[in-house]
């Protein structure tokens, strides 16, 4: 978020704007330079009309986009680079044929992982280099074909969005296969932070890709959430009410548990979870919350919050 506000504190809207839309950008400004406010707060402070709301979504767009295709560039040369690549391929070391993935971020590495695992995807879309809108008889078991048989798929549940999508001259919504560019009158099908996330929760894809996620966890043993700040209400509801109900086991990495997440924590510690974050002490440790551990506890020397060494911990048995 911080450097997605930074790239729009240096952004300017195409064109010359009337006076009121100036006043109202130099405004949305002020409260990420001057004020210090984070990206989604000062959205949810200045409301911004269309042209300036397209400009965000475009900018935002712009950033991720690059970002991505580095990480796609990086996936190409070293099939190990990404940890999701392991994850997965654990996880269907069983008789489980399906793997779900909900997520707020545009960016296109749980595809990518996937088809390094070898493993075939879905978000919502048909499979091609122009696709269309695929509704599965069932979104939570949905699953492709290989050969006449059911093939391991990993459910990709993007609720805000995804950088393949765009909204076309006849407002509707096509996926273009690593797209690199916004077209000419084309918008990219993404939610930004603020207010009218929330109202974008009722248009399509974004309603049936939510229904897709809230069925995905409803139904789940088990969530592993990976920097998730649990300050979403696209996502976070159903997660909370099953794991409050004690039907599911909690493991939340990050680089820093937010208070209220930790406040949470400790109020149903009568439910099992454990929630590694970075220890501030020291680069190389890890500061472990639990239920047996409310107020938490130092791991000296592992980075056990980072993904990649988690998984060299717990699943692969490293030292």
């Amino acid at each position: 978020m911080k450097k997605l506000a930074d790239h729009l504190k240096g952004s300017t809207p195409d064109g010359i704007l009337p006076n009121t839309d100036q006043n109202l950008w130099d405004k949305f400004i002020n409260k990420l330079v001057i004020e210090g406010k984070d990206l989604e707060s000062a959205l949810q402070e200045i409301q911004l009309n269309r042209k300036l709301s397209d400009h965000v979504i475009e900018q935002t767009w712009n950033l991720v986009s690059k970002a991505d295709t580095c990480a796609f560039e990086k996936v190409l040369g070293n099939v190990t680079h990404l940890p999701l690549v392991r994850l997965y391929r654990h996880l269907f070391d069983s008789t489980g044929e399906t793997v779900s993935v909900v997520t707020t971020n545009y960016d296109r590495l749980a595809e990518y992982a996937a088809d390094h695992a070898g493993f075939c995807h879905y978000t919502g879309f048909s499979y091609g280099y122009l696709r269309k809108r695929q509704q599965p008889r069932s979104r939570l078991y949905f699953k492709r074909e290989r050969d006449n048989k059911a093939a391991r798929t990993v459910n990709i549940w993007k609720v805000h969005g995804c950088l393949d999508w765009f909204i076309d001259q006849d407002d509707q919504v096509i996926a273009i296969t690593s797209a690199r560019t916004i077209l000419d009158g084309w918008q990219p099908a993404i939610v930004t932070p603020g207010i009218n996330k929330y109202e974008s929760a009722f248009r399509e894809p974004f309603r049936s890709i939510i229904t897709g996620a809230d069925e995905a966890l409803a139904s789940a043993n088990a969530y592993l959430c990976i920097g998730f700040s649990f300050n979403d209400k696209h996502i976070q509801p159903k997660l909370l009410d099953r794991w409050k109900q004690g039907k599911a086991f909690l493991v939340i990495l990050t680089r820093t548990l937010k208070e209220n997440v930790k406040e949470m924590l400790k109020k149903e510690n009568n439910q099992e979870f454990v929630a590694l974050e970075q220890l501030e002490q020291s680069g190389n440790g890890t500061r472990m919350w639990s239920n047996k551990y409310p107020e938490g506890v130092s791991i000296e020397g592992v980075s056990l919050w980072n993904l990649s060494t988690f998984l060299k911990h717990t699943i692969e048995g490293g030292a």
